[in-house]
């Protein structure tokens, strides 16, 4: 657990390495909002956490999902079981696949298969509908005279939404304002990169929510993989230029037909390398694959798709 000024804190969630992926506690008079939930193996860790802090499940009023990929959602299920006083935030167009996760988990079997998808997610649990709020664009939540304003964030996915914490002007981006992994971290600051994993990859949409963050001039963003950032408007238009990157990545291997996938995921690897590289990183190139390669497979095959969506 890490913990930043304003009673926000950071709890690694365990998923697949040290530092990949974070679940968000705001405490404010002992009473705890978690933002995303990690997978249902992260379960434990934020009760470690909230034991540390000197309170109990039983302290949460508010989990609130930026979007229901299981890496952030996949834990819903069993954290609301453990929280009775919870109600669980979720955009519109989410809130079904957690009544009912059939489709979700069905989805998710496309990409990982069975096997790995039960590894790194373990069970899906269905919540209750009554315990579930929609959280709309414009919706404010008063969390003991701390106000979070929800956005519709679209781009990385359809289900997406952005909270920003009124009190701080932070924000909590889930996977709109990109991923950072603090390996990375130089002299230079922070190397972000664009998440265009499957299957609702939007780059237009994307653009626009970068572009609204931007205009609000936060003065960090914390993200789920991984936490805390800053230089906001540098970040950001690197990762306007990499929305453009991508594309014009995805636009050049139409032709390559049955090898599309192949070429996408070359070249996109070779961006972040060179951008990691660019950035100062001094470690090999090996370890550079290391720590990117599961972004570039399932980055590469959003983008597969966006291009047979778009086609």
């Amino acid at each position: 657990m890490t913990s930043f000024s304003n009673n926000i804190f950071s709890v690694d969630t365990g998923y697949t390495r040290e530092k990949f992926a974070a679940v968000h506690l705001v405490i404010e008079n002992d009473k705890v909002l978690i933002i995303d939930t990690g997978t249902v193996f992260s379960v434990k860790n934020i009760q470690n956490a909230l034991e540390r802090l000197g309170l109990s499940f039983l302290r949460v009023e508010w989990i609130i999902l930026t979007h229901i990929h299981l890496d952030h959602a996949g834990g819903a299920g069993q954290l609301m079981k453990n929280c009775p006083n919870a109600t669980l935030g979720v955009h519109k167009k989410g809130k079904r696949h957690l009544v009912d996760p059939t489709r979700l988990w069905t989805s998710v079997l496309s990409v990982y298969g069975e096997a790995k998808a039960k590894k790194l997610y373990g069970e899906l649990i269905a919540i209750e509908e009554s315990r579930i709020e929609v959280l709309n664009e414009g919706v404010e939540i008063n969390f003991h005279g701390r106000v979070f304003e929800i956005w519709d964030t679209p781009g990385h996915a359809k289900h997406h939404i952005l909270i920003r914490d009124t009190k701080t002007k932070a924000m909590f981006s889930g996977d709109t304002f990109g991923v950072s992994y603090r390996e990375f971290d130089t002299e230079q600051g922070c190397f972000c990169f664009i998440s265009s994993t499957p299957t609702q990859f939007e780059p237009f949409d994307l653009s626009k929510s970068i572009r609204r963050i931007l205009a609000a001039s936060p003065p960090e963003i914390y993200l789920t993989h991984y936490s805390k950032v800053g230089h906001i408007q540098k970040i950001g238009q690197e990762l306007l230029l990499q929305v453009d990157e991508y594309v014009q990545i995805a636009n050049e291997s139409k032709e390559y037909g049955a090898q599309t996938l192949k070429v996408i995921q070359e070249k996109m690897l070779a961006l972040l390398m060179n951008k990691a590289i660019d950035h100062g990183y001094t470690g090999s190139k090996k370890r550079i694959t290391e720590l990117i390669w599961l972004d570039v497979t399932l980055n590469s095959a959003g983008l597969a798709n966006w291009l047979n969506a778009s086609s």
